[in-house]
């Protein structure tokens, strides 16, 4: 079973039972509306894919999946607003969004990070529990038309002055100015 890397504090992820299969259990991939298969290892199936920004962010970080409501290859999760939603991919990845803005994001290895960008002005976004926080938006522009993403990254290597992100191919990126 993948293991998600987040931080220790957590939201009560507590659904009732008859609304979602055991969180992780394993027993059988989900198969979406869409057509894609979704590992039930990593991916909890509930009935619910509408709610208020909290609900939204929780059940993003829990990995839960709603497979009656898709957005292209993705699951979807949506607040009652339609203006923050979150994508669970098959691959394990997902995106949390406000408006077109980047909230949090998992990588393909399980780990939830934060954007730092995040800028609605006026808006309070609700962010789910993460690992590091990192200037994601930049980070994906960086990297638009490289044979990696922000979806590879596989570790952070936080100092005094920025971080070292290291990709799934080895590369890495300096965020801030790292003196070694």
């Amino acid at each position: 079973m993948r293991s998600w890397a987040t931080a220790s504090k957590s939201f009560d992820s507590t659904l009732n039972m008859s609304q979602e299969q055991q969180c992780g259990d394993g027993s059988y991939p989900i198969e979406a509306s869409n057509g894609e298969m979704f590992p039930g290892d990593i991916y909890t199936e509930t009935t619910k894919s509408v709610g208020t920004q909290r609900e939204v962010a929780r059940w993003w970080e829990n990995g839960h999946i709603a497979p009656h409501q898709t957005s292209g290859r993705n699951c979807l999760l949506r607040s009652k607003t339609d203006n923050f939603k979150g994508y669970q991919s098959p691959d394990g990845s997902g995106l949390l969004k406000h408006y077109n803005h980047i909230e949090a994001i998992r990588t393909r290895s399980g780990m939830i990070l934060s954007d730092t960008e995040c800028h609605t002005g006026w808006a309070k976004c609700t962010k789910p529990t993460y690992a590091y926080s990192l200037p994601l938006t930049k980070i994906r522009e960086n990297t638009r038309n490289k044979d990696f993403g922000i979806y590879d990254i596989v570790d952070v290597e936080e100092h005094e002055n920025g971080s070292i992100v290291t990709f799934e191919n080895g590369e890495t990126y300096v965020v801030g100015e790292i003196h070694q």
